[in-house]
């Protein structure tokens, strides 16, 4: 299979990404509606392109992805809780993003075929889940949030160069690779 050119598109959501997260950090500190915007943008884009990820890579087909929609659905339980104060919100909590992480790093180690995107994606997602972790639980750890952005800078340029995307064909649940 011959390197094909990266998609402009992708390269186009990318720059506006860029320049989305360049605009909140620049104006953080600032107290103007624009940082009330750009706060309620900036998930949405995350969302974005976490959709655009997955779509491609086949990952909630398998059974992981069923455990990572369980783990999923512990951590909501854990925030909801956590705004209406209850004692047990922060045990879900850390259940939910540690079993969210475990699954994401067995699935990453019997991989066979790994390349840089799969390393970064590794790093993104459990850098992710340990500050969403901290914030939830008020740690301060306001500057590794740099080092989060940077990452998910490095992943969705790495996604926007790769090659196109490959079709899957369905299958049944197995932790068995092919």
């Amino acid at each position: 299979m011959k390197n094909s050119p990266p998609n402009r598109k992708y390269l186009m959501y990318f720059a506006i990404t860029v320049l989305l997260g360049g605009t909140f950090f620049l104006f953080t500190e600032m107290h103007i509606a624009l940082v009330a915007v750009l706060g309620f943008v900036e998930p949405l884009v995350g969302l974005f392109w976490f959709y655009l990820i997955t779509k491609r890579s086949g990952f909630f087909r398998t059974i992981y992805g069923r455990l990572m929609f369980i783990s999923g659905a512990i951590i909501m339980a854990g925030a909801l809780a956590k705004l209406e104060h209850w004692w047990w919100a922060s045990y879900f909590l850390i259940a939910g993003f540690l079993s969210f992480g475990i699954i994401y790093f067995i699935r990453f180690i019997l991989k066979k075929k790994k390349n840089l995107l799969d390393v970064v994606k590794l790093l993104f997602l459990e850098s992710s889940w340990v500050l969403a972790l901290a914030k939830l639980e008020h740690w301060p750890v306001e500057i590794y949030d740099l080092v989060r952005l940077g990452l998910f800078y490095v992943m969705i340029y790495l996604f926007a160069i790769e090659k196109p995307p490959i079709h899957y064909k369905d299958e049944k649940f197995s932790f068995e690779s092919k």
